[in-house]
């Protein structure tokens, strides 16, 4: 980001600030269901299905060591749904529901 650049707030982190403890704590308990390296793989080609193999290792090693906490402030939508296409969609499920 240059100096004439001004940070924009993704949509994902406009919601996150609206949600309760207990909606982002049921985003990590899923996350949980979700730590299955062979789901990693499957799901990550049916999601991004022109990704290449790079792509997909990229993904992983982020999968790793990231927090989708902290990068819900400094990503993109488009680099939080790539990064974080689960929690990309539990954040959209907890807006429409909301707005029910």
């Amino acid at each position: 980001m240059t100096e004439d650049d001004e940070w924009v707030q993704s949509e994902y982190c406009k919601i996150y600030v609206e949600m309760s403890q207990g909606a982002i704590k049921s985003i990590g308990e899923f996350e949980q269901v979700l730590n299955r390296k062979y789901f990693y793989k499957i799901h990550f080609f049916k999601i991004n299905p022109s990704a290449s193999e790079e792509d997909f290792i990229k993904w992983k090693k982020h999968q790793s060591i990231g927090d989708w906490e902290s990068d819900i402030w400094i990503m993109s939508d488009d680099e939080f749904l790539f990064f974080w296409p689960w929690q990309a969609f539990m954040i959209t499920e907890f807006m429409e529901m909301e707005d029910e």
